[in-house]
């Protein structure tokens, strides 16, 4: 791994990043984006981001290496009442893949989640194809706990979703 990893709050200054990455089709089949984001959009979404996770129900982080951003962390469907939060990270550089960048992102994130909101669980939905993720919340110990058949339409293909759980 290279540098200092941190999370950080999103600033107006990243509205050009979050527009590109956000716009990024080759990256929708990890969510379940299906049309882009006008400029517009991501710049009421960061003018909102300051609101507590107890408001917005999400909270998302750049993830910096050096002070230079690479990729987000978010924690959404959160629930205070069950103290759960669902889990998504983001490396957006291909090159950066596979240097244990994403693994200090999550883990970092997962401090926060069980330190500062003093969750009980996480939980991460992972397309069965998608290999490098999988092992990634494996790492940072994340368990089975599920599988869906045919859960996500990518294209004309139907794929197979593995869920993940990390209980504190």
């Amino acid at each position: 791994m290279c540098g200092e990893i941190t999370l950080r709050a999103l600033e107006p200054e990243d509205l050009e990043i979050l527009y590109q990455w956000e716009n990024d089709t080759t990256l929708w089949s990890c969510s379940d984006t299906r049309t882009p984001l006008s400029r517009y959009n991501l710049k009421e979404y960061i003018n909102t981001s300051h609101l507590d996770i107890n408001v917005s129900g999400q909270v998302r982080f750049v993830a910096e290496v050096d002070g230079v951003a690479v990729g987000f962390a978010d924690l959404f469907d959160y629930d205070a009442h069950n103290r759960r939060a669902e889990v998504g990270i983001l490396v957006y550089d291909k090159e950066l893949r596979g240097k244990g960048i994403g693994t200090a992102i999550l883990m970092k994130l997962c401090e926060y989640a069980r330190v500062v909101l003093s969750l009980h669980q996480l939980s991460a939905s992972v397309s069965e194809y998608n290999v490098a993720s999988l092992h990634l919340f494996e790492r940072c110990g994340f368990e089975r706990c599920g599988y869906k058949k045919e859960w996500r339409l990518n294209g004309s293909q139907w794929e197979n979703v593995i869920d993940l759980q990390l209980l504190f």
